[in-house]
């Protein structure tokens, strides 16, 4: 009886110190706000429980206190910052012209600027996209995606187009491709919004966004909060793996994977992201990863316990992929001197104390759009390959959306793997591989343009027109269509003469899809531009960024060094399948400036920086 109540008492006191906040606003929650939600079943959408944050606290799964100031915000579930203020019709309908008729439909225009074909890029490899979308997918979610084909597959009936939610994709009559299909639809709905759910009253739409404002690997470790689906071995502060056939892999069971066939064995990742196929084999190299990284703390420090190893090594796997992020992936896109110059890098080695107290992580919304770009650049057929890069086979992409069991089949992820570093990524802003543009889903959906979507999402999200974000990025005034010309090539410029009355009517990524490479660069710079803001805001406001020496349990200085070696060809060749020999940077093709190595003369990690001294 004593215990129980002793039990009772613990609960309360738990109850009792955790603070509700509202997701929208980050202001604590009144108890009439409280009892609102209740009723109407919308409390887990509007609000979060913080339990009291701690200064010495290591970094949470769900990104709460992050801020002190601000506990609930970097959550998961909360409102995007907005570079420049939202762009609707007649409060929160698509964007009209400056004339105020309707734009073109958004297929029309994609069909209009970007081909359908195959295309080489001239530097980059399909690693680029692969972990593009990998590393989006740490502050960003495709639940719009599970939406429209799990809760609103009507939207292309007679009764959907009159749903508010839905949001097709309607298709020309003169339609290149569908003309003869009878194809005239394609389904979309719009993005979920805290207003949708009641949790404010604010009048412009702000979509909701399922995931950590932070790049703390949250598609790894987010999901521990998952009751029930145990992530943790809690021995050597491991996480669980199941191996098959002498491959070590994320425990398979009944997770998301509508388009996994019925085949005894299919495995289908119980915890993490079986969507995209290079998310899929990011998820499984940096699950494995963790555990490569407790081994080694293991065999360094003997006498640790299962939360010290586990907690070591999962800082350590967050540290290398934000090192990754700026160092490599960011730095290969727009070069470091620019990053540098900017302040998202580093010119040395050393720390960075860049923290601002005052602010709180945050992506922006246009991120979120604008990382849809290197849909463009992402290869329709992935190249199967052997370690001597010799032809194996070819496996169309988008037929292992929501299939990972494709990895599982053979010798596949070992192919796949080294066609990821040596197949080149597709060529930017000249076309669309066809069955970005035509299949996106199959199985699940007759068509879907993964492009056209793109587009239509931009104008769904609100975004101003492509020139405000040329002013807002280069303080360029942009009057007429002959003005763009610095930007975008004359026969572009043209055929955006011809889909737009006015240059203030551009949809951000269309200018996007057509503005010309920058200069010493592989990306527009109107993307490098907003990029980079947004991930300037989330560095300035993550107190747990990895380069900050004052942040709660911070790398000593020789430690941030071992953290430096971080690199894609470092992770492929500690827990890559069969890799021997990669490119020191495997985002770019292989070169006489970027041959291949043997993995012994890639950098390693020195898990003796780590050894705790008696």
């Amino acid at each position: 009886m004593m215990l129980k109540s002793i039990f009772g008492l613990f609960c309360c006191v738990q109850v009792i110190y955790a603070v509700r906040y509202h997701r929208f606003s980050g202001e604590r929650v009144t108890p009439s706000e409280l009892e609102a939600y209740r009723a109407n079943n919308t409390l887990a959408k509007c609000t979060i429980d913080v339990t009291p944050c701690k200064k010495s606290e290591r970094r949470r799964l769900d990104g709460s206190c992050n801020s002190l100031k601000n506990p609930s915000r970097g959550t998961v579930t909360v409102p995007h910052h907005r570079v420049l203020p939202a762009a609707y019709y007649n409060g929160n309908q698509e964007r009209r012209s400056v004339s105020g008729k309707p734009l073109k439909l958004p297929r029309e225009i994609r069909t209009s600027l970007l081909c359908e074909g195959i295309s080489v890029n001239e530097h980059l490899t399909s690693a680029v996209p692969g972990f593009g979308i990998f590393s989006f997918g740490d502050v960003g979610t495709v639940h719009d995606i599970k939406f429209f084909m799990d809760n609103k597959t009507d939207c292309c009936t007679e009764k959907g187009q009159k749903d508010f939610l839905c949001a097709p994709n309607l298709i020309p009559e003169d339609d290149p491709v569908h003309r003869f299909s009878g194809i005239r639809c394609m389904n979309l709905t719009r993005p979920l919004d805290f207003q949708y759910f009641g949790c404010t009253k604010d009048p412009v739409p702000a979509p909701i966004e399922e995931a950590t404002a932070v790049y703390d690997l949250s598609a790894i470790y987010i999901i521990e909060d998952n009751v029930g689906v145990p992530v943790r071995t809690n021995k050597g502060g491991e996480l669980f793996v199941e191996v098959d056939n002498g491959i070590v892999w994320p425990p398979s069971g009944k997770g998301y994977c509508p388009a996994t066939p019925a085949k005894a064995g299919q495995k289908c990742f119980e915890n993490y992201s079986n969507a995209l196929l290079p998310v899929q084999m990011f998820a499984v190299w940096f699950v494995r990863h963790h555990n490569y990284l407790a081994k080694n703390l293991a065999k360094v420090n003997p006498t640790w316990t299962d939360d010290q190893i586990y907690f070591t090594a999962r800082d350590i796997n967050i540290a290398y992929v934000q090192e990754m992020l700026v160092y490599q992936f960011l730095a290969t896109l727009v070069g470091k001197d620019d990053l540098v110059k900017s302040g998202l890098a580093s010119d040395d080695t050393g720390f960075r104390e860049t923290y601002d107290p005052s602010a709180y992580p945050q992506i922006t919304l246009e991120f979120v759009i604008i990382y849809r770009w290197f849909h463009l650049i992402q290869n329709g057929v992935a190249k199967m390959l052997d370690g001597e890069g010799n032809y194996v086979s070819e496996h169309r992409v988008v037929n292992s959306t929501f299939n990972a069991g494709f990895l599982g089949e053979d010798d596949n992820i070992v192919y796949l793997t080294q066609g990821l570093f040596r197949q080149e990524a597709a060529k930017a802003n000249t076309g669309v591989h066809p069955d970005m543009a035509e299949l996106g889903l199959p199985n699940l959906q007759l068509a879907t343009d993964i492009i056209t979507s793109d587009l239509h999402k931009n104008r769904l999200f609100g975004l101003r027109p492509y020139v405000d974000y040329v002013k807002f990025c280069f303080d360029e005034d942009v009057e007429t269509f002959d003005d763009l010309k610095k930007r975008i090539p004359a026969d572009k410029v043209s055929i955006l003469r011809d889909l737009y009355e006015d240059p203030k009517d551009i949809d951000l990524m269309a200018g996007l899809w057509t503005e010309k490479i920058a200069k010493n660069a592989h990306i527009p710079p109107t993307l490098g531009c907003l990029l980079k803001d947004s991930i300037h805001r989330t560095i300035k406001g993550d107190r747990h960024w990895y380069e900050r020496s004052k942040r709660p349990h911070a790398f000593t200085y020789d430690q941030l060094q071992e953290i430096r070696k971080a690199s894609l060809a470092n992770l492929l060749c500690a827990v890559g399948d069969k890799v021997e020999k990669v490119q020191k940077n495997a985002f770019l093709q292989i070169s006489k400036k970027n041959p291949l190595v043997s993995c012994k003369e890639i950098p390693k990690i020195n898990f003796k920086k780590w050894a705790q001294k008696c």
